[in-house]
């Protein structure tokens, strides 16, 4: 690849790979896992990073989509289609967990923990105690 591309580009996306990866990997540590809302969000910039990987291949190699010949060119674009895809993905998942908060998700996340703090959470657990023992008292024998 270093010849296709030349030195700087090949350089370039290595230390892109060496940046977006550690993100990462720190956004999910930090998290304790992926974040649904945030994966699927990051998911959207998908198709961009596809669509991207393969233009920019194409540009590289002074290609066109004329040029795909047989099935291992087809295999080929949607291996490069499939890696700049993962990698956008990865990208955006990391500055969305890297950056701060915008309000409206901050309020989200405030109004999820009031729901279940401590006191409700044993008020429910007292009401669920005092059914469970009033059904047992009515409950008929079996002998």
């Amino acid at each position: 690849m270093k010849k296709t591309c030349g030195r700087e580009l090949f350089w370039g996306l290595v230390a892109l790979a060496l940046i977006i990866t550690p993100g990462f990997v720190v956004a999910v540590a930090r998290g304790r896992g992926f974040k649904a809302r945030r994966l699927v969000r990051a998911e959207l910039t998908a198709p961009l990073g596809a669509v991207s990987a393969v233009a920019l291949v194409f540009w590289i190699t002074n290609s066109l989509a004329s040029d795909i010949g047989g099935p291992i060119d087809w295999v080929i674009i949607a291996a490069i289609a499939l890696a700049g895809a993962g990698g956008v993905v990865m990208a955006s998942y990391a500055v969305m967990a890297l950056l701060p908060r915008q309000p409206s998700e901050a309020n989200a996340v405030g109004s999820a923990q009031t729901l279940t703090s401590k006191p409700d959470r044993k008020a429910a657990d007292e009401r669920l105690h005092d059914h469970t023992v009033s059904t047992a008292r009515r409950a008929p024998s079996l002998r």
